[in-house]
């Protein structure tokens, strides 16, 4: 059996690989290779799926698929299980490609999509966009445009995998702890792959629990902040240049500014970012998906909750980093820039 995890982003991914890479050999005593070729420096396959999309980002070095084919032909296990968030931006023709490679012939096919509600998915994503320095603008900037994407039409990426597996190889799941096996994503994921839960493999296997966490809107608005250049910092500032970092670099300072909010308690509070006319799109769109994903699915999905069920409040002010108090703006700035730009493995 083959599994494709193809994402989505922002929906317990980086949890999923960290566990899959920490347990490479507890898998492997369970018949699961989870392989090394493809997954760059990262525990993911991202330069797989970088490889069928034909991305600038694909590295041969990392290896291939024409690799992983013939690596998986000469594998003594019963499944292979390939994790890439970036499959989701996958076309079916794109899909197919991959199939053809990588089946040994007859293999059946499981593809693993999981599903995030659409108002935390949108807030984290603009989190995460901010924070390694790849999008400057404001909230309502980046949500006019993130709604232009295939990528918010759930049923629409479904149907690119289903057209090319079928919808028997379809396992969608909803990241909402009411609908997770045990209400914990890891216990999911294993059962959606084949495996028992309760076996004395599984349970060996060592968890580290979530990671690639949101920060909180302070967190977000100071980055952005140094980003567009209205941080309002002397020019002998060390970050007073952080435009020009590198990628290295960029990822970095978004992964201590991440640490720092937690040691300040910033990332407690995810903010207010939705206004309502947003927070009712995202919900209409979310269960638009989920009504087409029904007719094809055996088990159907559950809706989201309401916002009345939420007790959902929309904002009262755009957030930006002016509404954070100067002397505190200030000073996560100097404990920041005090902090060592070093890369780490896992941090994307």
């Amino acid at each position: 059996m083959i599994v494709l995890h193809v994402g989505l982003r922002k929906a317990g991914s980086t949890t999923i690989q960290n566990f899959l890479s920490s347990n490479e050999e507890g898998l492997r005593q369970l018949s699961i290779e989870y392989p090394r070729i493809g997954r760059m420096k990262r525990p993911d396959h991202n330069n797989l799926a970088n490889e069928i999309r034909g991305h600038r980002n694909f590295d041969t070095h990392f290896g291939t698929l024409d690799d992983l084919a013939k690596y998986w032909k000469a594998s003594s296990c019963e499944t292979l299980l390939i994790s890439g968030e970036s499959f989701e931006e996958c076309t079916t023709k794109q899909a197919l490609r991959l199939r053809e490679k990588i089946d040994r012939g007859g293999d059946e096919f499981r593809i693993i999509l999981i599903l995030r509600d659409l108002l935390d998915l949108t807030i984290s994503s603009y989190g995460q966009k901010i924070k390694f320095g790849n999008n400057r603008y404001n909230f309502d900037t980046f949500f006019a445009e993130r709604f232009e994407q295939r990528r918010v039409n759930y049923a629409r990426t479904a149907k690119l995998w289903a057209d090319a597996f079928g919808w028997d190889s379809m396992r969608i799941r909803i990241l909402d702890r009411r609908h997770l096996v045990n209400g914990d994503l890891l216990d999911d994921f294993v059962t959606a792959v084949g495996l028992d839960i309760n076996s004395e493999g599984v349970r060996e296997l060592s968890r580290s629990g979530p990671v690639n966490q949101s920060p909180g809107w302070r967190v977000v608005e100071a980055i952005r902040a140094l980003y567009t250049g209205t941080s309002g910092l002397p020019a002998d500032h060390p970050l007073t240049e952080c435009r020009r970092f590198s990628e290295r670099q960029r990822k970095a300072l978004g992964a201590n500014a991440m640490d720092l909010g937690r040691d300040l308690g910033w990332n407690k509070d995810r903010g207010d970012y939705l206004t309502r006319e947003q927070a009712e799109k995202c919900l209409a769109t979310h269960n638009a998906s989920i009504r087409k994903l029904n007719n094809y699915l055996a088990e159907p999905l559950p809706p989201p909750e309401t916002l009345e069920a939420r007790g959902f409040v929309g904002r009262e002010r755009l957030l930006d980093a002016n509404a954070i108090p100067h002397n505190e703006l200030r000073d996560f700035y100097d404990q920041l820039g005090a902090m060592p730009l070093t890369p780490r493995e896992g941090v994307f």
